[in-house]
C-alpha cells in the first residue's frame, strides 16, 4: 500500500519537474524570438497562458 503511493507520487514530481524544464525551454526561446522582432511571439503568448495551466499543480489535484 505505501509503496503504491509512493510510486504515484513520484511518478508525479517526475511529470512536474519534466513539465516545468519544458517550460523553461519555451520560455528560453519565446525571450530569444522577443528579442528579434519575431512574429512567431504572439503564438509563443497564446501558448504560454495554456501551459501554464497545464502545469499549475492546483489544477492536477481536480485529476485525483
Amino acid at each position: 500500500m505505501l509503496k503504491m503511493i509512493v510510486l504515484q507520487l513520484s511518478i508525479f514530481v517526475l511529470i512536474y519537474i519534466i513539465s516545468c524544464a519544458l517550460f523553461a525551454a519555451i520560455v528560453a526561446i519565446w525571450i530569444s524570438l522577443r528579442k528579434h522582432g519575431h512574429f512567431i511571439a504572439t503564438f509563443w503568448e497564446m501558448f504560454f497562458e495554456k501551459f501554464v495551466e497545464i502545469i499549475n499543480p492546483l489544477n492536477w489535484l481536480d485529476l485525483f
